[in-house]
């Protein structure tokens, strides 16, 4: 069988901006350099659970590849990513 780890991955990536769009928010550029600070002080207040090293994950994007998963596991998704991130639109039925 199979040994290893797979990453689990959809038919393609989609970018924040696409999934921010699917869901009907708004897109609001704002710069690096006001931005860190003011993570940094609300993750030290409390205020916001977010951790400030975590934005260079959306500021510099990554993708990961399936393609191991889809040779040696002959698996597929069933689903892709615009699919998932519509059921989490407002007013959205549950479930697929």
């Amino acid at each position: 069988g199979a040994r290893g780890v797979f990453n689990v991955t959809g038919p393609s990536a989609v970018p924040l901006s696409a999934i921010l769009r699917l869901l009907d928010k708004p897109l609001r550029p704002v710069p690096h350099m006001v931005f860190e600070p003011l993570v940094r002080t609300m993750f030290r207040s409390r205020i916001w659970n977010f951790p400030p090293q975590e934005l260079d994950h959306l500021k510099y994007g990554c993708t990961v590849s399936g393609e191991r998963m889809r040779n040696e596991l002959s698996f597929e998704p069933k689903y892709d990513m615009s699919d998932i991130v519509a059921m989490f639109r407002p007013g959205a039925t549950p479930g697929l």
